[in-house]
């Protein structure tokens, strides 16, 4: 991730730099090869889960605060996925995020600012 914005046209990592993203490239090939839908999804997070929860628990994070977070709430996701389902559509990529980025400074003060994890 180079902290640049994303969308379905963007290219993705080349094969051959991650054996877990090369299952997953293949497994998208093979997916719109047959005429399904991809829905790759930004980080998923709800009250109880999330990059913030581990951040909370670790405590002191080894990781630039200004990096950008694309996320998702688990359900927008869901309703992401039965929409794109209804619609039928086939052989194409939805990248699924909220259209808010944040960083993970901005993140975790929102959670600071929410009071529910003190």
């Amino acid at each position: 991730n180079d902290n640049g914005s994303c969308d379905e046209d963007r290219p993705v990592v080349p094969i051959g730099r991650s054996p877990r993203t090369d299952v997953l490239l293949k497994s998208e090939k093979v997916v719109l090869e047959s005429g399904g839908c991809v829905l790759r999804l930004a980080g998923l997070y709800k009250a109880g889960r999330g990059a913030h929860n581990y951040w909370l628990e670790k405590g002191t994070v080894e990781a630039r605060p200004d990096h950008i977070l694309n996320l998702i709430h688990y359900e927008d996701a869901a309703s992401l996925s039965v929409t794109i389902l209804k619609k039928k559509l086939r052989s194409r990529i939805f990248l699924g995020c909220d259209n808010h980025p944040l960083s993970r400074e901005e993140v975790m003060d929102l959670v600071n600012q929410s009071g529910k994890f003190s």
